[in-house]
């Protein structure tokens, strides 16, 4: 029962996602530190 309750929910989110129509944001768009946060994460890259 939990696990059939658990792929609806999934299924659910995904055709949430599907018919989302956004740009893409930045992970760090929204942070309070957002400019630490965003060097952070782009020196991982490097």
């Amino acid at each position: 029962r939990l696990i059939a309750e658990l792929n609806k929910e999934q299924e659910a989110f995904i055709a949430g996602k599907t018919n989302e129509k956004g740009e893409a944001v930045a992970p760090w768009v929204g942070a309070p530190n957002e400019d630490a946060l965003r060097e952070e994460i782009l020196a991982l890259s490097t």
